[in-house]
């Protein structure tokens, strides 16, 4: 078994594209979502049925509620069968002032957006602004033609 399989089975991602083109890590949503369905082990579609159905995100159309369900879902997995998603949320009810940085963690092995931008981004100087058209070319370098449409 190859090890690209063996960490997609643990719950990585290695699709090219990523929710980061056109969201952030949607951290507020994770939170009012791990608060609004309890406990460590519910299934997947708990979580879906609480975006889209009871509306604990509060967005305003169905649309939305689906498609954040779908943004979700991609940079977390929402699914206690994948072992990251477990790791999560193990360590998620267990230190509330690292919940940030366990999102950071779980997404970055979720969406390639974000892993091909984390050397451009860690390269900066602390306080320093990212300019956009050297993170263009810096995305561009790595898969070139991917982001075709978002970059222009």
């Amino acid at each position: 078994m190859g090890s690209e399989k063996i960490l997609t089975e643990l719950g990585f991602s290695f699709k090219k594209s990523g929710v980061h083109t056109k969201r952030t890590m949607m951290l507020k949503e994770l939170t009012l979502l791990l608060e609004y369905v309890p406990g460590n082990s519910p299934a997947k579609q708990e979580y879906i049925d609480a975006i889209q159905n009871d509306n604990c995100l509060s967005k305003p159309t169905g649309v939305t509620r689906k498609l954040t369900a779908s943004f979700l879902v991609n940079l977390y997995g929402l699914d206690t069968s994948l072992p990251l998603f477990r790791a999560l949320l193990y360590f998620w009810h267990r230190d509330t002032a690292g919940q940030p940085l366990f999102a950071l963690l779980s997404s970055y092995v979720r969406d390639g957006v974000l892993r091909d931008s984390a050397p451009y981004v860690l390269e900066m100087g602390l306080g320093e602004t990212a300019i956009k058209e050297p993170l263009e070319r810096h995305m561009e370098k790595l898969n070139p033609d991917r982001l075709t449409g978002w970059i222009h």
